[in-house]
């Protein structure tokens, strides 16, 4: 859909991106809702419901991820994506640093951890 594809375009990632409607409920995720072969179900259709009524708030409130508690919409992003399956754990170590850095580099007086190089909590 055009709101998958706008979600995609602004967080940076590529296809395949999680169906808001099996995302959560099924193993198989990677597609758009539209090709979606559970979008028949009326869980998967309530879901992709709350994830498109979500997805419209965030529009129309620029600084929602404030109110989130994140200090960029960088950081709501790297946080959304530090458990994509197609990550390997040097990747992931790596996405939460970045995640970290985040909240150090944007003037957050609040931090998610502190991590020292071997990604331990200090």
């Amino acid at each position: 859909s055009a709101a998958e594809q706008a979600i995609r375009q602004a967080s940076g990632t590529r296809a395949p991106i999680k169906c808001w409607g099996c995302s959560g409920i099924h193993d198989d995720c990677n597609h758009q809702f539209k090709d979606c072969p559970y979008k028949f179900e009326p869980a998967v259709q309530q879901q992709r419901l709350k994830n498109l009524r979500e997805y419209q708030r965030k529009q129309r409130d620029p600084n929602y991820y404030k109110r989130d508690g994140f200090p960029s919409k960088k950081a709501v992003t790297l946080f959304n994506t530090l458990n994509d399956d197609d990550l390997s754990a040097e990747q992931r170590a790596q996405r939460l640093r970045d995640f970290v850095a985040e909240f150090h580099t944007s003037g957050s007086e609040t931090s998610p951890l502190s991590l020292d190089s071997n990604m331990t909590p200090s």
